[in-house]
C-alpha cells in the first residue's frame, strides 16, 4: 500500500528499507538478551549461517554470516525506543517482487534490541551457530567442558577467564554477562550426547528463551522509503507494534495468522477472485486485509511524512 500509494500520485522511489522482529514486550523483558522466542527457534539459530544480499546506492553488497551480525544499524522505533537492524538473507529479489526497479537502495531486514548482535556475533565466531558438523560428546557433558571444546589451550585459566580473553572481552561485561546468564560456563549438562553445535545451541535456547505463563511477546516492524514528487524530495516511513496477550496469544499468532484468515474467508466470499500461488501486493488483496486488521483489530501502522529541504 505505502509503494502503491506513492506512485499512484506520480512519485519516484528511490529507497526503500523494510524491517521487523518477533521480540519480546516490555512488561516481560526479564533477561540481559531482551528476547524470548515466539516463533520458530530454528531459524533464529541458523540466521548465523546463511549470506545477505541487498542493493545500497545502485551497487550490490553481499555480507557473509560470520560478518553479519557485526554490521548492523541503529533504527528508531517511535514510541518504542531503538532497535538493532541487520539485513536479512536475500533481498535483492524483493526489487522485482514489489515493483521497485527506480530504487537504488533495497533492504529487507530484521529487528533485535539494542545489545543483542554484538552478543550473537561471539557466538558465531565461537561456531556454536554451524550445522554442517556433528559432535560425539562424552557422558553428562556439560557446557562449560563443551565450550571450552571451542577455545586455544590456556592452562591456568578457566573456561570463562579464556572466552574473555580469546575474543577480548575485558571492555565488554554485558556480553559476558549475556553468554554467563546462558549458562556457556556452568557446569549444566548438555543433556545430549550427540549433535550439530546449532542444534545442540537451539537446545538450550529452546530452554532459557521460552515465553513464561504471562509473558507477552512483541512484533515491530519499520518501512522507511524515500521517493520525489514534482520536484520535491520526500521521506515516509511506517512503524507498527503489537503486543501479545500472553504466551498462548502472541502478537506473533495475530500478526501471521490474522491476515491469513482473513483473506481465506474473503477468498471463500469471492471477495478475492485470484488463483494460484500469490502474494498480497496487489491493493485488491492487501487493501481488505489491512482495513480490517486496522477497523477489527486495533493493528496498524504510524505513519510519518516529512519534506527534505537541501540547503
Amino acid at each position: 500500500r505505502m509503494i502503491n500509494e506513492v506512485k499512484r500520485e506520480g512519485g519516484h522511489i528511490t529507497c526503500f528499507e523494510s524491517y521487523a522482529g518477533g521480540l519480546i514486550s516490555p512488561e516481560s523483558d526479564t533477561n540481559p538478551w531482551h528476547y524470548k522466542i515466539s516463533w520458530n527457534p530454528r531459524n533464529i539459530v541458523l540466521a548465523g549461517q546463511g549470506i545477505s544480499k541487498f542493493y545500497w546506492r545502485d551497487s550490490l553488497k553481499i555480507i557473509p554470516y560470520n560478518k553479519l551480525f557485526s554490521r548492523y544499524d541503529i533504527l528508531e522505533i517511535p514510541g518504542y525506543g531503538d532497535y538493532e537492524g541487520y539485513p536479512n538473507r536475500d533481498s535483492t529479489r524483493y526489487r522485482s517482487l514489489y515493483e521497485l526497479e527506480s530504487a537504488h537502495t533495497v533492504v529487507r531486514g530484521t529487528l533485535r534490541k539494542r545489545g543483542y548482535c554484538d552478543a550473537w556475533d561471539v557466538l558465531i565466531k565461537l561456531g556454536l551457530t554451524d550445522e554442517n558438523y556433528t559432535v560425539e560428546l562424552p557422558k553428562d557433558c556439560t557446557w562449560k567442558t563443551f565450550i571450552d571444546c571451542f577455545l586455544p589451550y590456556e592452562p591456568g585459566m578457566d573456561v570463562q577467564q579464556k572466552f574473555v580473553k580469546y575474543f577480548q572481552l575485558e571492555d565488554a561485561p554485558k556480553i559476558v554477562a549475556q553468554m554467563e546468564w546462558l549458562g556457556l560456563f556452568s557446569d549444566e549438562p548438555i543433556g545430549q550426547e550427540k549433535g550439530t553445535p546449532a542444534g545442540l545451541l537451539q537446545g538450550l535456547l529452546e530452554r532459557k528463551w521460552q515465553l513464561e505463563p504471562g509473558d507477552k511477546d512483541m512484533v515491530v516492524m519499520l518501512h522507511k522509503m524515500e521517493f520525489t514528487n514534482n520536484g520535491k524530495d520526500y521521506e515516509a516511513q511506517m512503524s507498527l507494534a503489537v503486543s501479545g496477550e500472553d504466551e498462548v496469544i502472541t502478537a506473533m499468532a495475530k500478526t501471521v495468522g490474522l491476515p491469513a484468515g482473513i483473506a481465506a474467508r474473503l477468498i471463500l466470499t469471492g471477495a478475492i477472485k485470484k488463483a494460484g500461488v500469490i502474494i498480497p501486493v496487489t491493493a485488491d488483496i492487501y487493501g481488505p486485509i489491512l482495513d480490517e486488521l486496522r477497523d477489527g483489530f486495533g493493528i496498524q501502522f504510524i505513519h510519518q511524512l516529512n519534506e527534505v529541504v537541501h540547503d
